[in-house]
């Protein structure tokens, strides 16, 4: 693993590279984790951090956390493996309220820590590392495992996501009829 660079562009920034894929979702990544509550919550805090840009408290609002941005040596392509959530909730704001966001987005920067690893396998060991100690559902932990497989996304398609939503549903409806 190497560093290769630290920059802070505005969050709309990094929007549009996730909406372009110029910054990807590596298999191994959880796929929409977050519930509609912490999605309400992103968002205001994004909104908040705005104002206190517009009322010139501040001229520039940077936001808590770094998003971690990778790449294989030897190819171009570049992967998120920290902020996704971030990234994706944000983006899905962004595409229902663009002129509004586009706004809020321009004046929030955003620490983004660029990396390069040997192999993706360097990549998936460094991303467990990280999110030790976030709550995964088995489903989430054994996607790490899984994603070694050859034909990896065929099987997630077709048998494991489907089965995880089922699971996923069975137990909520389970907890409803709980007295």
């Amino acid at each position: 693993m190497r560093f290769t660079s630290n920059a802070q562009p505005s969050l709309l920034t990094v929007v549009k590279k996730y909406r372009d894929q110029e910054y990807l979702k590596p298999d191994w990544q959880r796929d929409d984790a977050w519930d509609k509550e912490k999605k309400r919550l992103w968002v205001n805090t994004l909104k908040e951090m705005a104002e206190s840009v517009y009322d010139k408290k501040v001229t520039e609002v940077m936001l808590p956390g770094t998003m971690l941005i990778y790449n294989i040596i030897g190819d171009t392509r570049k992967f998120i493996n920290d902020g996704l959530q971030r990234a994706s909730c944000t983006y899905e704001c962004y595409s229902k309220h663009r002129k509004e966001a586009e706004k809020i987005l321009e004046t929030i920067q955003i620490n983004v820590q660029s990396f390069e690893y040997d192999s993706e396998e360097e990549a998936r060991q460094c991303f467990v590392r990280l999110n030790y100690g976030t709550l995964c559902t088995s489903f989430e932990y054994g996607k790490t495992i899984l994603s070694r497989l050859e034909n990896y996304k065929i099987w997630e398609t077709k048998i494991f996501q489907p089965l995880h939503e089922h699971m996923s549903n069975t137990i909520h409806r389970l907890i409803k009829k709980m007295p």
